[in-house]
């Protein structure tokens, strides 16, 4: 089966000069999807653990903000938000579907009910709306030409509802055996739903100072906020179905932006560290492998960053990043392992990219390029648990790109490659030893393409 995923999307827009230094702006947007992704998750000839995740969704948006440009003193930008969305998905967990349990020529719904795993499916189906408004507003004052202090508070009010949700299990012909979700064994079309209604307020400070040469030091303290979620993975008992409660990071952060040799040589650094609370994450208990959505109450993040960007000539541009990353989590248990200590999944320690933009030719008729850039990771775990099997470790990717731009930009022509070594790395990884195997999203191999593009 070939995966199909489909999205449209319209945006408008507008500004409004009500003076010299006041504007409105409003920006709506609108977009419609939808996907249906088949997997072969065992990834061997036989049909161990298939399935399938469909759905679609459409989302409208509204920002209105008012923004001051006036000459130093204080500038603001005033604002309200509405955001909602609407989801109608499932997902289909097949296992051992090619398996004739009874031996009478037949795989179907009475295979499975032999011990409800070999020759059956697991499916959920259900509808979602969230709803999001928000207040906010964002303050600078210039207290002299080289301080400015910097404000912003943002009120958020979320609701949401899991509507019309049953999770069923059929036979691999999909006939249905049993309902799961919300347990009604004999009504076939019962459903059930959760909701949530949160709100929050989170904001941010700060200072920035320019120097003498018109450098750039600042810090700040922001507070982050993210909203309730549905567990979508819920199948097998009617207490999967529940909500997280919202994530919250305080971040601290202090850094510089300086440029020097004539501004050829642009060279940027933050140190930050982030407080992060109540972490979402997947739960599967240890003795009922119920999945439930669960809060981790405490991990902390701390890192640097350096970026340096310079033009030792014209038509060369190098640029350069490292970044440092020391995450812990505090304070946490997912599937009876006590997590304190671990380390976040999907941080590497150390990462490191680089890469030049070189014009090897420019006349009047136009300009050819060469761009070459690289990216190393080192050692990263998939899962909160830190499994020693599932790790990536350190990799490096290469990409390379040559093209042509007509003179009056135009017109583009551009041959490119990624990975062109062909390394071998995952992206991701999930434990799924109880059935006899682990599950690696494997990264994008060696690709080669050729862009065309036209500018109207």
């Amino acid at each position: 089966a070939r995966r199909r995923h489909r999205t449209y999307g319209a945006a408008l827009t507008s500004n409004w000069n009500v003076s010299d230094a006041l504007t409105v702006t409003s920006v709506t947007a609108y977009d419609y999807g939808k996907l249906y992704i088949p997997e072969d998750a065992d990834g061997s000839p036989l049909q161990v653990v298939n399935t399938e995740n469909r759905g679609r969704g459409e989302q409208f948006s509204q920002d209105l903000r008012l923004a001051s440009d006036y000459d130093g003193g204080l500038n603001f930008i005033l604002g309200a938000y509405y955001n909602k969305e609407k989801i109608h998905a499932g997902t289909s967990l097949g296992f051992f579907t090619d398996i004739d349990v009874t031996g009478d020529g037949a795989i179907n719904a009475d295979d499975c009910v032999q011990d409800f795993t070999v020759s059956c499916v697991y499916r959920n189906d259900y509808r979602q709306t969230k709803e999001s408004a928000a207040v906010y507003a964002d303050v600078n004052y210039a207290v002299s030409g080289r301080v400015t202090l910097r404000g912003g508070l943002r009120y958020t009010k979320d609701k949401g509802k899991a509507g019309d949700y049953k999770a069923q299990l059929l036979g691999a012909e999909d006939t249905p055996i049993a309902n799961t979700i919300p347990g009604d064994p004999v009504d076939f079309d019962a459903t059930t739903s959760a909701r949530f209604s949160k709100d929050n307020v989170s904001g941010k400070i700060g200072v920035d100072f320019k120097t003498a040469a018109d450098d750039l030091l600042y810090a700040s303290f922001s507070r982050g906020y993210r909203a309730s979620a549905f567990n979508s993975q819920a199948f097998f008992f009617p207490e999967e179905l529940n909500v997280a409660d919202p994530e919250t990071v305080n971040a601290y952060e202090v850094g510089f932006k300086t440029q020097f040799l004539d501004r050829a040589v642009t060279l940027n650094g933050a140190v930050f560290y982030y407080d992060y609370k109540n972490q979402q994450a997947l739960n599967v208990d240890p003795n009922t492998l119920a999945q439930t959505l669960i809060n981790i109450p405490k991990s902390r993040i701390f890192g640097a960053e350096l970026e340096i960007m310079a033009r030792p000539f014209d038509g060369l541009k190098i640029n350069a990043g490292l970044g440092l990353l020391d995450t812990k989590i505090q304070d946490g248990e997912i599937s009876g392992v006590v997590l304190d200590g671990n380390r976040l999944p999907a941080a590497p320690t150390v990462n490191f990219n680089a890469g030049f933009d070189w014009d090897v030719m420019k006349n009047d008729s136009g300009i050819v390029t060469l761009g070459v850039g690289g990216n190393y990771s080192s050692k990263q775990y998939f899962e909160l648990i830190n499994i020693d099997r599932l790790v990536q470790k350190n990799y490096i990717i290469i990409n390379m790109q040559f093209g042509y731009r007509t003179a009056n930009d135009r017109y583009g022509v551009a041959l490119w490659g990624r990975n062109i070594f062909n390394e071998y790395y995952y992206r991701g990884a999930i434990d799924l030893s109880g059935l006899g195997l682990d599950y690696f999203h494997i990264g994008e191999p060696r690709t080669y393409g050729l862009t065309i593009d036209v500018k109207f």
